[in-house]
Protein backbone atom coordinates (compact mmCIF):
# COMPACT_ATOMS: atom_id res chain seq x y z
CA UNK A 1 0.00 0.00 0.00
CA UNK A 2 1.45 3.29 -1.10
CA UNK A 3 0.62 6.58 0.63
CA UNK A 4 -0.52 9.63 -1.29
CA UNK A 5 1.35 12.94 -0.93
CA UNK A 6 -1.51 14.44 1.05
CA UNK A 7 -1.48 11.49 3.48
CA UNK A 8 2.28 11.83 3.96
CA UNK A 9 1.85 15.55 4.58
CA UNK A 10 -0.79 14.87 7.26
CA UNK A 11 1.43 12.30 8.98
CA UNK A 12 4.38 14.71 8.90
CA UNK A 13 2.24 17.52 10.34
CA UNK A 14 1.00 15.25 13.14
CA UNK A 15 4.56 14.23 13.98
CA UNK A 16 5.80 17.82 14.02
CA UNK A 17 2.82 18.93 16.12
CA UNK A 18 3.49 16.18 18.65
CA UNK A 19 7.15 17.17 18.86
CA UNK A 20 6.24 20.85 19.29
CA UNK A 21 3.80 20.09 22.12
CA UNK A 22 6.42 17.92 23.84
CA UNK A 23 9.03 20.66 23.54
CA UNK A 24 6.68 23.30 24.96
CA UNK A 25 5.78 21.00 27.85
CA UNK A 26 9.43 20.36 28.72
CA UNK A 27 10.38 24.01 28.32
CA UNK A 28 7.51 25.19 30.52
CA UNK A 29 8.12 22.64 33.29
CA UNK A 30 10.04 24.34 36.09
CA UNK A 31 13.42 22.82 36.85
CA UNK A 32 12.86 23.44 40.55
CA UNK A 33 9.88 23.32 42.88
CA UNK A 34 11.28 26.48 44.49
CA UNK A 35 11.54 29.27 41.88
CA UNK A 36 14.24 31.30 43.67
CA UNK A 37 16.44 28.25 44.41
CA UNK A 38 19.77 28.14 42.64
CA UNK A 39 20.29 24.74 41.03
CA UNK A 40 23.81 23.37 40.65
CA UNK A 41 25.16 20.94 38.06
CA UNK A 42 24.81 18.00 40.47
CA UNK A 43 21.10 18.66 40.94
CA UNK A 44 21.30 20.15 44.42
CA UNK A 45 19.56 23.43 45.20
CA UNK A 46 20.56 26.35 47.39
CA UNK A 47 18.18 28.73 49.13
CA UNK A 48 18.69 31.72 51.39
CA UNK A 49 16.25 32.69 54.09
CA UNK A 50 15.45 33.42 57.70
CA UNK A 51 14.88 30.56 60.13
CA UNK A 52 11.29 30.84 61.39
CA UNK A 53 10.88 27.59 63.31
CA UNK A 54 12.95 24.58 64.31
CA UNK A 55 12.04 21.31 66.01
CA UNK A 56 13.53 17.88 66.55
CA UNK A 57 11.59 14.76 65.62
CA UNK A 58 10.70 12.39 68.44
CA UNK A 59 11.62 9.19 66.66
CA UNK A 60 14.84 9.84 64.78
CA UNK A 61 16.16 13.00 66.38
CA UNK A 62 16.18 14.61 62.94
CA UNK A 63 15.79 18.39 62.69
CA UNK A 64 12.86 20.01 60.89
CA UNK A 65 13.09 23.69 59.96
CA UNK A 66 10.85 26.24 58.35
CA UNK A 67 12.81 28.88 56.46
CA UNK A 68 11.26 32.10 55.13
CA UNK A 69 12.41 32.78 51.55
CA UNK A 70 11.23 35.21 48.89
CA UNK A 71 9.00 32.36 47.65
CA UNK A 72 7.43 31.93 51.07
CA UNK A 73 8.14 29.39 53.80
CA UNK A 74 10.13 26.30 52.79
CA UNK A 75 10.44 23.10 54.82
CA UNK A 76 13.96 21.83 55.44
CA UNK A 77 14.73 18.33 56.71
CA UNK A 78 18.09 17.59 58.32
CA UNK A 79 18.74 13.87 58.95
CA UNK A 80 20.48 13.04 62.23
CA UNK A 81 23.39 11.50 60.29
CA UNK A 82 23.89 14.59 58.09
CA UNK A 83 27.16 16.54 58.09
CA UNK A 84 25.18 19.70 58.82
CA UNK A 85 23.26 18.27 61.80
CA UNK A 86 25.39 20.01 64.45
CA UNK A 87 24.92 23.41 62.77
CA UNK A 88 21.18 22.79 62.46
CA UNK A 89 20.95 21.83 66.14
CA UNK A 90 22.65 25.03 67.33
CA UNK A 91 21.05 27.66 65.10
CA UNK A 92 18.22 29.78 66.54
CA UNK A 93 15.14 31.32 64.88
CA UNK A 94 15.91 34.67 63.27
CA UNK A 95 19.23 33.51 61.83
CA UNK A 96 19.81 34.04 58.13
CA UNK A 97 20.81 30.76 56.52
CA UNK A 98 22.21 29.53 53.23
CA UNK A 99 20.98 25.94 52.81
CA UNK A 100 22.05 23.46 50.14
CA UNK A 101 20.50 20.06 49.57
CA UNK A 102 18.32 17.84 47.45
CA UNK A 103 14.86 19.06 46.59
CA UNK A 104 11.86 16.79 46.99
CA UNK A 105 8.12 17.00 47.44
CA UNK A 106 6.70 16.01 50.83
CA UNK A 107 2.93 15.98 51.42
CA UNK A 108 2.49 18.00 48.22
CA UNK A 109 4.87 20.77 49.30
CA UNK A 110 8.49 21.46 48.36
CA UNK A 111 11.09 20.38 50.89
CA UNK A 112 14.88 20.43 50.96
CA UNK A 113 16.87 17.58 52.50
CA UNK A 114 19.86 19.61 53.67
CA UNK A 115 23.44 18.56 53.06
CA UNK A 116 25.04 21.90 54.02
CA UNK A 117 23.94 24.83 56.17
CA UNK A 118 25.82 28.10 56.42
CA UNK A 119 24.89 30.82 58.91
CA UNK A 120 25.17 34.24 57.27
CA UNK A 121 26.36 37.12 59.40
Amino acid sequence: MELQKSELAVILLLLLSTLAVGFVYLAATPSSLIPSAKTSHDGSVTIEGTLLHKETTYTGKHVLMTVKTIDGPIAVFIPANSDCYSTASKVEPGAILLITGKEQEYNGEPEIVASAIQIKL
